[in-house]
């Protein structure tokens, strides 16, 4: 072999080595960018941003009307009337509570559980520690909402505005995914405000209660007080990002046993699916989707009962979280909360471990 064809070989085997390392190289980086793509969307579908419907499940129960309504029903879910929560003992006055103890089946930062019926805190993992609750936020917005909104009017109808789709663009928080000038029902607000955890349904809410986000936010810094809430403190109705919205645990607890109380956040709050109402912007109108308690479900047997109410909530500041409302076997209230999981998976199943721990 001449040294011109042995340097002909060499330049070839040197081309084929530098183009098998660029392959491999876009492999890596195309694997590394699909693992941080789903660790992103994890994140955000636990806030309910909007999906297609084609990834929805089916389900054999889903049925609605024109005005909207549950697509998800069960018979035997107790009704706000037989609900009796924290009749006995306050949260801020439980004794020989058990310290939750991190394990890899419960990584969550923060975490508390409560006996629903006498306000006892079973379990805490820094439970009275201030963090911030990024859309559990909202059990208190429809809650605050639903205190000013009377039965007749939950089918008034409302016009969605640039601003509230734009407060979710703007913020880059999960939407309902309704359109500007859309006209739809106050009823449709509450659940778009809670399934997908919809900004800008609680934007609606908020300026049809109160005329402005401000001045809502006011009414629920009133109702915070009211329910001498001792670390509470809110500054947006969605959930947002902001140093001076914060609460804890037991607080979030204190506001879901509120807002089971009431009739039409217990409704909200207990629904899997919801379709919104039938619009020239949507004809086959919006089909929502509790995706916690839709995931939760399939997991009840290992705990012995069944979560009927949840609320998520995601923002980098406080991970993964979410409230719950169970009942066990024997038909006895808990209230779970959770915040600061590294994803949706790891916050229910966090939440399957302290239930299961009853």
């Amino acid at each position: 072999m001449t040294r011109e064809e042995r340097i002909k070989q060499l330049k070839k085997r040197k081309r084929a080595a530098v183009i098998i390392f660029s392959v491999l190289l876009l492999a890596f980086v195309l694997v590394a960018l699909t693992v941080l793509i789903n660790r992103y969307l994890e994140g955000r579908t636990s806030e309910g941003v909007t999906v297609d419907s084609e990834l929805i499940p089916e389900d054999e129960n889903k049925d609605s009307d024109e005005s909207g309504d549950i697509a998800e029903t069960d018979e035997n879910l107790v009704t706000p009337d037989g609900i009796e929560l924290f009749k006995g003992t306050s949260v801020y006055e439980s004794e020989n509570t058990k310290v939750i103890v991190e394990s890899d089946d419960m990584q969550s930062i923060y975490a508390i559980l409560l006996d629903a019926e006498s306000g006892e805190i079973i379990g805490s993992k820094d439970g009275l520690s201030r963090m911030n609750p990024a859309s559990m936020t909202k059990v208190m917005t429809v809650l605050v909402a639903s205190e000013h909104i009377s039965e007749d009017e939950l089918d008034t109808p409302i016009t969605i505005t640039l601003n509230e789709t734009d407060y979710s663009f703007k913020y880059d928080l999960s939407a309902a995914g309704f359109e500007v000038d859309e006209t739809i029902t106050i009823r449709d607000l509450f659940y778009g405000t809670i399934l997908p955890s919809g900004a800008d349904a609680a934007m609606a809410l908020a300026r049809y209660v109160a005329g402005s986000e401000e001045d809502f936010v006011a009414l629920m810094n009133e109702k915070v007080s009211e329910l001498g809430l001792k670390d509470t403190h809110f500054t947006n109705v969605a959930g947002r990002y902001d140093e001076e919205h914060y609460s804890t645990c037991a607080d979030i607890a204190v506001i879901m046993k509120e807002a089971l109380l009431d009739p039409v956040c217990y409704e909200a709050l207990t629904a899997h699916m919801y379709t919104t109402s039938i619009t020239e912007a949507h004809p086959e109108g919006i089909e929502l989707s509790n995706w916690f308690l839709r995931r939760i479900e399939d997991k009840e047997e290992l705990f012995n009962g069944r979560v009927y109410a949840a609320k998520t909530g995601y923002v980098p500041a406080s991970g993964n979280c979410a409230v719950s409302y169970e009942l066990n076997s024997e038909g006895h209230p808990y209230i779970c909360v959770t915040a600061g999981a590294h994803s949706v998976w790891r916050c229910i199943y966090d939440q399957v471990t302290i239930y299961s721990g009853l």
